[in-house]
């Protein structure tokens, strides 16, 4: 797609020419370690760093979208740059994280308890000015973030005992159980190897073991019940690993959500964490024979959007639930 994705890009109130990016990439994700932005910037004469004074823990506020065709969305966001932009030759590299999600990555001044509370009470108590969608997601539970962890990592550990995924898109915050998205209809229909079809994907790459994911993630969670002694979840693993949910939460400390390929795609903001993708895979032959060996659908686990020049295009790591 010719358009550019990043429509502007903004530091203590100055915008940064657009002629000066190369390239840009913003990642979505269904993990608290995104949305994060890359951008290359041509520099020769140090105006990044010099003039508009873009260094480590600088803020820049940044409007994205494919606003040049109907259904494409536009946002704002705000970053933190995470270390001091990187010059080589004449340009220079700027890595940023999303700024809420970048709060809660730092370390608390004080430890907080969450007694008997939901994953909208937990969110909206540590990140009360942003909506927050809990879907499909039932219970409550009782969590703390001490002096070792952070806010993040208690999230992420709260939707692993809730057998959930949590995560930032575009201005929210999602929980989102895992029954959820298996229920969840279908969003967009991709075809590979199909020039007629609406929406193709460009190329497929399958780099993942998941089995080894499996082995190294998979453990036979264990409860200790003061009347029957230790409950075991009987998954097949060889380790153990004895934890303090009940036991009705055993079963759900080994759901994940599994990759399974790679694809490529013409811009997009259509495609977000969690959208539910259906594929047809063609084989190259002249009666497009489908090909049934990847699931025919799968949800979004991250998406790259690239710009490059006036190129904008994507690419989508997708997967699915673990049995």
């Amino acid at each position: 797609m010719e358009s550019l994705f990043l429509q502007k890009i903004t530091h203590n109130g100055e915008e940064l020419p657009q002629a000066l990016v190369i390239t840009a990439t913003f990642i979505e994700g269904i993990k608290l370690n995104a949305p994060k932005l890359i951008i290359n910037f041509a520099d020769q004469d140090n105006d990044i760093t010099d003039t508009f004074k873009v260094t480590n823990g600088s803020e820049l506020v940044v409007t994205m979208g494919d606003v040049s065709v109907e259904s494409g969305d536009s946002f704002e966001e705000s970053f933190i740059v995470l270390a001091p932009p990187k010059k080589v030759g004449d340009t220079v590299l700027v890595e940023a994280l999303q700024k809420d999600v970048y709060t809660l990555k730092l370390h608390l001044n004080t430890p907080k308890f969450f007694v008997d509370k939901s994953p909208s009470q937990i969110l909206k108590a540590l990140m009360p000015n942003k909506k927050t969608n809990v879907l499909g997601v039932v219970g409550r539970g009782t969590f703390h973030i001490h002096n070792s962890i952070t806010p993040s990592m208690m999230l992420e550990q709260m939707a692993k005992e809730l057998g959930a995924v949590v995560y930032y898109s575009r201005g929210e915050f999602y929980v989102v159980s895992h029954n959820y998205i298996k229920r969840k209809a279908q969003d967009l229909a991709y075809e590979y190897s199909n020039p007629q079809a609406e929406n193709i994907i460009y190329g497929i790459t399958t780099p993942f073991s998941n089995n080894l994911m499996q082995r190294h993630t998979v453990r036979d969670y264990q409860m200790w019940h003061e009347n029957t002694g230790i409950i075991k979840s009987g998954a097949a693993a060889t380790r153990e690993s004895l934890t303090s949910v009940g036991k009705d939460r055993l079963a759900t400390l080994n759901s994940m959500v599994l990759p399974i390929m790679i694809s490529h795609c013409a811009g997009t903001t259509a495609i977000k964490p969690i959208t539910k993708i259906g594929f047809t895979l063609h084989r190259f032959n002249e009666e497009l024979l489908v090909n049934e060996s990847l699931p025919d659908e799968q949800i979004a686990i991250e998406v790259k959007h690239h710009q490059q020049g006036y190129k904008y295009f994507c690419q989508i790591t997708t997967g699915v639930l673990s049995e």
